[in-house]
């Protein structure tokens, strides 16, 4: 597993995973209403439709959607639960076997159960350190970074810009929605 600061959406990787649910509504449709799921959902038409059938054919597991250039990793068993960290394990276990048969390839992740699925970002920390290097997980956000950091890991390994470098404290700058910001000191170098 590497790290890489910034957005998800513009990590140079091969599949975008992303946290996904197990409720199929009555018209087939994956419940995709929240986070990197809504995102994902806005982006792909038909993408709704594809994750149900799966779901309800091979259940909620981990789906590589060569279509969309997605991976689903299911975190919770409906979609107004909490996420599960059973399930997360499980996840990480499918995505790893995932990414060692697709080597070649490089898969990119948001921290998974920690913002709908309301897990904390100690709890799940852990679960991901066995990923394989091909498998960067994205950190966004300033909360998530210092956490991240609290729990010992030297960051980043990599980031978006990483020709971009902080004046004021030399870290790697992220891409934020468009905008480069250092997750050390909150400077806005642009």
């Amino acid at each position: 597993m590497k790290i890489v600061l910034g957005d998800l959406w513009q990590v140079e990787a091969k599949y975008c995973v992303i946290s996904t649910n197990g409720t199929v509504s009555y018209n087939g449709n994956a419940v995709m209403g929240k986070g990197v799921a809504l995102q994902a959902h806005n982006r792909y038409s038909g993408l709704r439709k594809l994750l149900g059938q799966l779901i309800l054919t091979q259940g909620n597991i981990v789906h590589l959607i060569p279509r969309y250039n997605l991976v689903a990793f299911p975190t919770k068993h409906h979609f107004s639960k909490r996420a599960d960290i059973d399930l997360i394990q499980q996840s990480v276990k499918e995505l790893t076997n995932l990414a060692e048969q697709h080597s070649d390839c490089t898969f990119a992740m948001p921290v998974p159960g920690i913002g709908a699925g309301q897990l904390s970002i100690e709890q799940v920390w852990p679960l991901l350190r066995s990923l394989p290097d091909n498998v960067y997980v994205v950190v966004r956000s300033t909360e998530t970074y210092q956490a991240v950091k609290k729990l010992g890991e030297s960051m980043p390994t990599r980031s978006v810009s990483e020709h971009w470098h902080c004046r004021e404290c030399g870290s790697c700058l992220a891409n934020i929605s468009g905008q480069l910001v250092c997750l050390d000191c909150s400077e806005n170098p642009v």
